[in-house]
């Protein structure tokens, strides 16, 4: 059995005297589960969701979430009832690219997003801004922020964005987005910058004014082995913010797993390439794949998630 984690408070741990929301990112709430994981992930993810809508409650503010909610843009019926179910009363957010089908806010009307917001309680930010009592919150979607020049957010207090930035350390090589610092002189107005895509955390201060990434929600990869989710509470007149840890758990991030699916992953690879290899001499899309699935003796359950994935 997995033991909790005990957290220790971090160096000069921020402690604010009111909050107006709490901030979070990129939930990538899914109904399967990652390779490198052994314990009940379904569990762990709803377990912090709840932990989430209870600080929520407890405050009573709005939960804001900068993007990537789902994992996939087409979630199942199931998962989307979950979610409207176990989530706080009063959500801000805005899309990400997991939550867009082909990554475009044309298609937005298809998403899983798109249902959420029909409900009372999801309410997609635009540059408009939404009023909370006092405090306006505006956003931009997956994209739709690109021209940083000609971004205008009227008063919003808080602007939210799903875009790559980072802190100190560049993500990739040959990363061309901005760093914290960079975005914040970019962007005038807002005293509070809050981003998602990034799955690590940072915050970034400057004259006054706030950059916060909260980073992913779930250890989904074997990097994260160390990692410590968390959310945010904000407070708007002191425009300071607060970590708050989720809970986890111990020992439950195998590498042994993740190895296995780095090589599944090159085996599905070497798939495609024949199959695009077949394709382009000619043979009927379909039969070429029912064609690479025989050669490869494929089990029932793999057949029906490919032929699946194709009917999407």
């Amino acid at each position: 059995m997995p033991r909790a984690i005990q957290i220790e408070p971090e160096e000069k741990p921020t402690k604010v005297s009111k909050v107006d929301a709490v901030l979070c990112a990129d939930l990538h709430l899914r109904d399967d589960v990652p390779e490198c994981r052994t314990d009940d992930f379904q569990a762990a993810q709803w377990r912090k969701v709840r932990f989430i809508s209870m600080l929520c409650e407890k405050h009573n503010c709005p939960l804001v979430v900068a993007g990537d909610v789902f994992h996939h843009w087409k979630p199942s019926p199931g998962l989307l009832a979950k979610t409207i179910a176990e989530f706080p009363e009063d959500v801000l957010f805005i899309p990400g690219q997991h939550d867009l089908p082909q990554h475009s806010m044309e298609l937005y009307d298809k998403s899983g997003c798109a249902v959420l917001e029909r409900t009372p309680w999801w309410r997609q930010l635009r540059s408009t801004g939404i009023k909370v009592d006092v405090l306006n919150f505006a956003g931009f979607p997956f994209g739709g922020a690109d021209n940083f020049s000609k971004l205008i957010v009227g008063d919003a207090d808080m602007l939210v964005l799903h875009l790559m930035v980072w802190y100190r350390v560049v993500p990739f090589p040959d990363c061309t987005a901005d760093s914290a610092t960079a975005l914040l002189r970019k962007i005038k107005g807002p005293k509070l910058i809050l981003t998602g895509d990034n799955h690590q955390p940072f915050v970034v201060r400057e004259n006054g004014r706030l950059l916060v990434n909260p980073g992913s929600m779930m250890r989904t990869t074997v990097a994260q082995i160390d990692y410590r989710p968390r959310v945010y509470l904000w407070d708007a007149e002191g425009n300071e913010v607060e970590a708050v840890y989720l809970p986890i758990e111990e020992g439950v991030v195998s590498r042994e797993r993740a190895d296995a699916e780095v090589a599944r992953e090159g085996r599905v690879e070497a798939f495609v390439k024949r199959l695009q290899e077949d394709v382009e001499s000619g043979l009927d899309y379909k039969k070429a794949v029912e064609r690479e699935l025989g050669a490869s003796k494929a089990g029932k359950s793999l057949r029906e998630l490919v032929w699946k994935l194709m009917e999407e």
